[in-house]
């Protein structure tokens, strides 16, 4: 997981909900925020599923949350906190990198190498702009032989 914002981390409790037992691998700090995150978003979806229930205007008989507390709990029991620049291994000669993103705390890219057949592939997530005043500049991925890049923002200028 590249970071916490919930547009990249929302889902998990779902995926386990679904049956999804593999590991979930962040920084330190991107685990510390997702379980806030994700537990107030267990919440407010709990809250709003009770209050349309008792308002009784969901089209859902009865109104249920994507996911509670309960799935938070059981997500997080899979997630593998490992600090930045830390080579971790996957398996099968492939191994996976975190870089600093720069984006908020703990926000990653992760380089997944193939050692054997030399391939480096980068996966940003959002980044982070050279000139923080509170965070570091992100941090480059290098000799990629493919990068798949985040591009929500990428068809508008932004000016300084």
């Amino acid at each position: 997981m590249t970071h916490a914002h919930i547009d990249h981390s929302g889902y998990i409790p779902c995926l386990v909900k679904e049956g999804f037992k593999g590991k979930i691998y962040c920084t330190h700090a991107t685990y510390d925020l997702a379980k806030i995150m994700l537990r107030d978003s267990a919440h407010l979806m709990e809250e709003d599923a009770h209050y349309a229930n008792l308002k009784k205007f969901s089209k859902h008989m009865p109104a249920l949350p994507l996911f509670d507390y309960s799935d938070v709990v059981k997500s997080l029991a899979l997630f593998k906190p490992i600090s930045y620049n830390e080579e971790i291994f996957l398996g099968d000669d492939f191994y996976a990198t975190f870089i600093d993103a720069g984006h908020i705390l703990g926000s990653a890219s992760i380089v997944l190498e193939q050692k054997k057949n030399g391939i480096r592939i980068g996966f940003s997530g959002d980044l982070g702009r050279k000139n923080s005043p509170i965070l570091k500049k992100p941090s480059f991925l290098k000799n990629l032989n493919y990068l798949v890049l985040e591009s929500t923002y990428g068809d508008r200028v932004h000016p300084n």
